[in-house]
């Protein structure tokens, strides 16, 4: 039986512990593995595990064969501390994480009186979980919801966007107006750029759907079939900056809606029938939806609070710097494909990536670097807040079934989990994935149980 000699943790994130095996326990070991290595071997003029020994070890890289043999011994010796490591690290208050052990070379050598070996147990921060109930966050209001419409206005357009789609549009020789609906062919470029015309051949376009830049539609309101127009606008990019277009739309085909009201809609329209049964039961419909869009809204918000202060109110910890830099490359590397790719700037492209901190219009790459650091700093101690908690707290652990079960799910519809590539998405990332909304989830339903209501004035 292996024994530990001494223990101790390292940058508060690792347990470092030494430990030994007497020679006899680790010969016979190291033969086993070594024994089984060889069958493996292949030796010309025998059958494969054949070969004499002396042959077969002559076949084996010296370095590979040492290396197994102190990977599968650790591996094996470990295993068997594992009732002592869980002592040490009750003792200590702390929690290991899911990962292997790693071994570390420098310590780990062959000695005259066995085997000695050094692993570090990777550990969870500590993070006093006791401050969160001390936290007050105040319910969010429906009137703090930005950009949200109120009841009537989403009542408004809903009915709008449903009449539209149901209506029966007819051909007619009058003008154009906000109401119709048009045969169009659009030409439309970059003012200034060459190569950067697009083209459309009968499009339809429907000019009450508000889908247009700003100033679109009135140019179009007042002409005849035949006509063209043509004209330029100021249209607002991904980046969120203004571009001149220049556009010529040639009017094919005008047709105007043969249903002015719902009311109508409703008296003639099968299929608007077979949707809602009368004009009361749509409204029900709206209703429902709004107030579940609402509720929605408000426990996000609510939670952005609450992760706002888990993660600016709570001591700093330390973090696995290697593993930060690493992902903030990855992420700089991301975006300068897209810079290249799309010829502009890296500044540009952070501006339309969606990033936190992107609104803040970076002067500079080092800028966007700064941000996105920052960014994934606050990412990673939020992700072992969420950890130590699930450890520590949480009493309902995830099962097996709970895991294949939300994989499955993931697997079966990706765009309902908003999963990114989801073309790549495999049965152990999904596995992956559904591990970690699980442990978020259960996590986060404990971290609210203990936020307090802040007072209302």
């Amino acid at each position: 039986m292996p024994k530990i000699l001494k223990s101790q943790i390292e940058k508060d994130l690792t347990l470092a512990i030494d430990a030994f095996a007497d020679v006899a326990e680790y010969e016979d070991y190291k033969d086993r593995i070594t024994s089984q290595l060889l069958k493996t071997v292949e030796v010309q003029g025998f059958r494969k595990g054949k070969a004499p020994t002396h042959l077969a070890v002559e076949k084996i890289d010296p370095i590979k064969l040492q290396q197994t043999v102190y990977q599968e011994s650790i591996a094996r010796f470990f295993n068997e501390l594992d009732p002592e490591v869980k002592e040490i690290l009750s003792k200590e208050k702390r929690v290991a994480t899911n990962s292997v052990a790693t071994l570390d070379p420098e310590f780990t050598k062959e000695e005259e009186g066995g085997f000695k070996f050094r692993v570090y147990v990777n550990l969870l921060p500590e993070v006093d979980l006791e401050l969160i109930s001390n936290f007050k966050i105040a319910e969010p209001k429906e009137s703090e919801i930005k950009g949200r419409l109120t009841k009537e206005e989403f009542f408004t357009r809903e009915k709008e966007a449903f009449l539209r789609s149901l209506n029966v549009y007819e051909d007619t020789e009058e003008k154009t107006t906000e109401e119709s609906q048009l045969m169009v062919d659009i030409q439309e470029s970059v003012a200034g750029q060459e190569n950067s015309l697009r083209e459309t051949k009968d499009g339809t376009i429907t000019l009450s759907s508000k889908q247009f830049p700003k100033g679109f539609v009135e140019q179009l309101i007042g002409l005849k079939t035949a006509e063209v127009k043509k004209f330029s606008l100021s249209v607002d990019t991904e980046a969120g900056k203004k571009q001149k277009m220049d556009f010529e739309v040639t009017i094919n085909k005008i047709r105007l809606p043969k249903y002015k009201t719902l009311i109508e809609l409703f008296e003639n329209s099968d299929e608007a029938k077979k949707q809602f049964k009368t004009l009361a039961d749509f409204d029900i419909f709206l209703t429902n939806i709004y107030t579940t869009e609402t509720t929605q809204i408000l426990d996000s918000l609510k939670r952005q609070s609450v992760i706002k202060a888990l993660v600016e109110d709570l001591p700093n910890f330390p973090l696995p710097q290697d593993q930060i830099a690493d992902e903030v490359e990855r992420i700089l590397n991301v975006l300068q494909e897209r810079a290249i790719t799309s010829k502009q700037s890296l500044m540009q492209v952070f501006a339309s990536s969606g990033l936190p901190d992107a609104d803040k219009n970076a002067s500079s790459e080092e800028e966007v670097r700064k941000f996105v650091k920052g960014y994934i700093t606050k990412e990673f101690k939020l992700v072992d807040i969420l950890r130590v908690v699930y450890n520590t707290k949480v009493e309902e652990k995830m099962t097996d079934k709970d895991v294949e079960f939300l994989a499955k799910e993931i697997i079966k519809d990706p765009t309902k989990y908003e999963i990114a590539d989801a073309a790549n998405l495999t049965e152990d990332r999904s596995k992956d994935i559904a591990y970690d909304r699980l442990l978020r989830a259960r996590s986060f339903k404990w971290i609210l149980e203990q936020v307090k209501e802040k007072e209302k004035k």
